[in-house]
């Protein structure tokens, strides 16, 4: 199984929905999980909140554009930060 596909498991399981890169850190190296988590961000199934802190995506119906995946939104991720 493949970097990214053991970070796209991990993110698929779980019930939050921010992560940091430290989250993935018994998976892989440092630079070799900012990597996958950038590929990630292109493909629109997360989002950069910051410095190294992630929250799942998903692309609104409405406009097309990627928006957080939380329940609630950005004031929903802000709140789980």
């Amino acid at each position: 199984m493949t970097i990214k596909a053991r970070i796209q498991s991990r993110l698929k399981r779980s019930k939050r929905y921010v992560f940091t890169r430290d989250d993935f850190k018994d998976i892989a190296g440092y630079d070799q999980v900012g990597r996958v988590l950038r590929e990630l961000v292109r493909e629109g199934q997360l989002l950069k909140v910051g410095y190294g802190v992630y929250t799942k995506a998903r692309r609104n119906g409405i406009t097309g554009k990627v928006m957080p995946a939380a329940p609630g939104g950005s004031s929903a991720v802000i709140v789980e930060t």
